[in-house]
């Protein structure tokens, strides 16, 4: 099975090489879009918190 973002890049090189029409094209692109936004979360080292200094701590007590 192919994921959406495998899709949209084959969506992107038939229209490339004129598979797809302009209008085919759009429709297509806008219709397998992802549906959340597509963060690099693999840039960023995964949270623990026994690692947070305590200036990156707040507490709030009431």
């Amino acid at each position: 099975m192919v994921s959406w973002k495998e899709l949209r890049e084959l969506i992107v090189l038939r229209y490339d090489m004129k598979v797809l029409n302009d209008a085919e094209f759009l429709l297509l692109y806008d219709l397998y879009g992802p549906q959340n936004l597509d963060l690099p979360c693999d840039l960023y080292p995964h949270f623990d918190l026994q690692n947070l200094t305590e200036d990156e701590c707040v507490v709030q007590e009431n």
